[in-house]
């Protein structure tokens, strides 16, 4: 068994050929608080007086890099994020400088989050803030499209980069981006000079910078797509220094890729069992994970707890339900799941027979107790048990015994009504393309049930559909074995002559 936190690693292994993953699970609530980072560094941002600050961001040369971050957030906010407004968080914002550059952007709603009171002070004049850490802030009731982070990270160490990357995941929105900006470990100002430009910081506390190649793993294994990465040049003088500084700030575009990730999964035939916990899908994120899942052959558990999933992303799994026949468990707990929500679901229940487990305790949506729209709690639970435990019935199983014959002497054979028949003799070993598969099915003990005769290029969902129907049977409670013991999946793309006969 396979346990995978990194969703970087989940998106790599969809794609290998060469192994096969029963496991995939990553909560992006993140396991490390910021309450545990150096408290002295904390107090110091606190106290620390927001007086001249803009000015010297304006002299050392920081302007340039909040300008170009502001110009990708700007395009994003006219073309590719949805909402309107915009909903932006500026994580670490300081006196609100960045701000400023987007005031002129009427589709943008920015809240700033911040340690430093006087700071925040300057801050209030032109947006809203909200005071404390931002490796601790989480938007409650709500998820940024947008957020933004502009040289503070700077500060911790690598392990807690890492957590401050997980964590901005585990809050933004389905699809929505989060612009990322850093000091280059060759920005002398912040590195070998910083002795020189900020001795009283310098003199307390130790910068940790980190390379763009480094940035770019942490981004990805929190589960970021990288969008871009850029390198933001610009010079800047210091107070009391009569000499001009280089300097070089890392700019990373990241993006919450939800669909990514469905379409991986659509195409998955490796993973059997995958966990999205507490990833701030919602339902849009759910929406897309539906997509996926409808056309999904392998997957056979998917946990989706405390998502924010509600009616709308219920339905469209419902929906989902409804023609996937490989699930075997699902688990909505913790979401806002209400009545409608849980009535198409177990209307979906009805058409499928592969569902073993369906969780959907805790949902906000329907408190004090989860129940189907029109009915009471209990009428919904005994309607749900009801449908499980048809589910969890009995298979059928069954041996399947193939013989080929070309298609033109079995047809003459049929006619003719006498003769031996090719098909049962396999006497024919013609080229695929023109025979016929001969196809007895008989029980465990050996009991023939029924004999069909099938286009040897139909495929095993063809004839597991065939054989449901004759034998009266759900088509996902019929388990179809070779002669050897080999279990007939439906994913099998190949067509029944390879499957039966081999290369010939």
């Amino acid at each position: 068994m396979w346990l995978i936190r990194q969703p970087l690693l989940l998106k790599k292994r969809l794609l290998l050929g060469n192994h096969r993953l029963h496991l995939l699970q990553f909560h992006c609530r993140s396991e490390t608080k910021g309450a545990a980072v150096d408290r002295e560094l904390h107090n110091y941002w606190d106290q620390h007086s927001g007086s001249g600050f803009d000015e010297k961001s304006r002299m050392n040369g920081r302007l340039e890099p909040l300008r170009r971050v502001a110009e990708v957030a700007k395009d994003l906010a006219e073309g590719k994020l949805r909402n309107h407004p915009v909903r932006v968080v500026d994580l670490g914002c300081g006196t609100g400088l960045f701000s400023k550059f987007l005031s002129d952007a009427e589709n943008i709603k920015i809240i700033g989050v911040d340690l430093s009171e006087g700071h925040l002070q300057l801050a209030r004049q032109h947006m809203e803030v909200i005071k404390g850490s931002y490796l601790d802030w989480r938007p409650e009731g709500w998820a940024p499209d947008l957020a933004i982070h502009n040289n503070s990270i700077e500060d911790y160490e690598d392990s807690m980069k890492l957590y401050f990357f997980k964590h901005v995941f585990s809050w933004l929105a389905p699809e929505g981006y989060f612009l990322f900006q850093a000091y280059s470990p060759r920005d002398k100002p912040m590195g070998v000079c910083i002795a020189e430009c900020s001795p009283a910081f310098a003199a307390k506390h130790k910068v940790h910078l980190c390379s763009t190649e480094t940035y770019l793993d942490m981004a990805k294994a929190a589960g970021f797509q990288v969008v871009s990465s850029e390198l933001v040049h610009s010079q800047g003088r210091f107070p009391g220094k009569d000499r001009t500084y280089n300097r070089e700030f890392i700019f990373i575009v990241l993006k919450k890729e939800v669909a990514r990730l469905a379409i991986l999964l659509a195409d998955n035939i490796y993973v059997s069992r995958l966990s999205l916990n507490e990833c701030n899908l919602g339902d849009q994120g759910a929406e897309y994970l539906a997509e996926a899942l409808a056309e999904n052959e392998v997957l056979t558990s998917l946990s989706l707890e405390g998502n924010r999933v509600g009616d709308r992303g219920a339905a469209r799994l419902a929906a989902a339900l409804e023609r996937n026949e490989a699930l075997t468990s699902l688990s909505l707990g913790r979401n806002c799941v209400g009545g409608q929500g849980v009535k198409h679901l177990l209307d979906a229940l009805e058409s499928n027979y592969t569902l073993l487990t369906l969780d959907l305790a805790s949902n906000s949506g329907n408190r004090p107790g989860w129940a189907s729209a029109g009915d009471s709690r209990a009428a919904t639970q005994k309607r749900l048990q009801a449908l499980l435990k048809r589910n969890r019935g009995p298979r059928k199983v069954v041996t399947l015994q193939a013989q080929l014959g070309h298609r033109e002497a079995t047809e003459a054979t049929e006619a003719d009504g006498d003769g031996d028949d090719p098909c049962r003799s396999g006497s024919f070993r013609e080229p695929p393309e023109a025979a016929m598969l001969w196809i007895s099915c008989t029980s465990v003990a050996g009991t023939l049930l029924t004999e069909l005769l099938v286009d040897a290029n139909l495929g095993v969902r063809q004839l597991r559909e065939e054989l449901a129907q004759r034998l009266a049977v759900p088509k996902p409670h019929l388990a179809m074995l070779l002669t050897d013991g080999r279990l007939l999946q439906v994913h099998d793309q190949r067509p029944l002559v390879r499957i039966f006969m081999g290369d010939m």
